[in-house]
């Protein structure tokens, strides 16, 4: 038995690394969605005008499985699944959650919960094969519930879930870890990728908050995310697939929200800077609406959609982002002055600028801008606040653009050189 399920994990890795190989240009931009308590058709509006090309959201055991053996999809997550085949959109769906028939609803960690559950997944495989791209295994499993937190205990529902999984659909995706903050600090899913989760994965998911950081900002939440994939590379011997399935910062009153003009700033910045690690292969933002109105709750207010479906400024910078950082491009960071950052989108020489500050709210730049074919420089900033087109004379031409805590983005030049910064 042991030879067979060697076999067919070495069979499973070579497939999943050609289709890593087929999709490696791929990249996802998603939002989290709660369907089970929201409007269908209103959220599938806001993600269509939004231009996410996936969603995520949870498949409840208890739910699906009312009595043993017998399972029905949930309505309202299979109009869901219909709706976003039909727009393109692709589902990341979460299989979680315990059960009252089996380990009394805490987590299954027993030889017949494991069963039950890795029987759950396979009959949801099953009846929505062809239509969903991802399963995720759990969600959170680091952070609460009975009887244990441990990544040994939960390597074992990985890996009776993924088998049960691909028995039905052996080219599915299949994520691990939904890792919280805390998860990825104590090192819980360092120890995962150590005890071979990757054998039966294809990538490991993560959620790296630091809305209650010391520095929250996205220039630090990408230097927390590089280390942390590091370390799972460092662990795993090779460099490991990530997936950022929740990320956001919340607009609430209190010592960890942000202003509605931050919270869009630091969701576009962390868009742009998530793409220049090629190996986080999607983001999904945590979430398209608010979960209630109450402005002191700090989980009802990470939506980008107020409770009642009105657009918070967020939205409208992340769909601006969202047309650039969707590009299958090499996408670079550079550090150009102290409180100024700039990504470069470089698109088989075709280049696209994204400059911003990190300190003071508004910086002019004194720039050098190089001129591609013939046209002039058109900049936008972020959230639809600024457009304008820039002439370029000649191959070399100085002007001045003022930037500010909003992605700034020069389109039309070959080349930028920043010359000073003006008082």
């Amino acid at each position: 038995m042991s030879f067979i399920r060697n076999v067919f994990i070495v069979i499973v890795s070579f497939g999943l690394l050609l289709i890593a190989q087929k999709e490696a240009a791929a990249f996802y931009v998603g939002v989290g969605t709660h369907i089970d308590r929201q409007n269908v058709a209103a959220d599938f509006d806001a993600i269509g005008r939004l231009g996410a090309n996936s969603f995520r959201d949870d498949l409840f055991w208890n739910q699906t499985e009312l009595q043993k053996n017998v399972y029905t999809l949930p309505h309202a997550i299979e109009q869901a699944i219909n709706v976003a085949n039909k727009r393109g959109v692709k589902p990341l769906i979460i299989l979680d959650y315990g059960n009252k028939l089996y380990d009394g609803g805490n987590k299954p960690v027993t030889a017949d919960g494991l069963r039950a559950f890795s029987q759950f997944a396979a009959q949801m495989a099953k009846q929505l094969k062809g239509k969903v791209v991802f399963y995720e295994i759990w969600n959170e499993w680091d952070h609460s519930g009975k009887p244990t937190t441990s990544s040994e205990a939960y390597l074992e529902l990985v890996k009776a879930a993924s088998f049960a999984i691909r028995e039905v659909d052996p080219n599915i995706k299949i994520l691990a870890g939904a890792v919280t903050t805390a998860g990825i600090q104590n090192g819980w899913d360092v120890r995962l990728v150590q005890l071979g989760v990757l054998h039966y994965v294809d990538g490991i998911s993560l959620h790296p908050y630091v809305h209650c950081a010391k520095d929250r900002t996205p220039e630090a939440w990408i230097r927390f995310v590089k280390e942390s994939m590091d370390k799972l590379g460092k662990a795993n011997g090779s460099l490991v697939p990530v997936y950022i399935t929740e990320m956001g910062w919340p607009t609430y009153d209190g010592k960890c929200g942000v202003s509605q003009d931050i919270a869009g700033q630091y969701t576009a910045r962390a868009l742009f800077l998530a793409r220049t690690l090629p190996m986080i292969k999607g983001m999904w933002i945590y979430d398209i609406k608010d979960d209630g109105d109450d402005i002191a709750e700090m989980e009802y207010n990470f939506g980008l959609l107020d409770f009642r479906y009105n657009q918070k400024p967020v939205f409208q910078v992340v769909r601006d982002s969202m047309v650039y950082a969707l590009r299958e491009a090499a996408f670079t960071q550079t550090t150009i002055l102290p409180e100024v950052e700039m990504v470069t989108i470089d698109n088989k020489g075709s280049k696209t600028y994204v400059l911003w500050t990190t300190g003071r709210s508004e910086v002019k730049l004194s720039i050098i801008l190089k001129r591609l074919g013939g046209r002039k420089v058109e900049v936008i900033r972020v959230g639809g606040y600024v457009k304008s087109l820039i002439p370029v004379e000649g191959t070399g031409t100085r002007t001045v653009i003022t930037i500010n805590g909003y992605p700034t983005v020069l389109s039309g030049a070959s080349d930028i050189q920043i010359a000073g910064v003006l008082k």
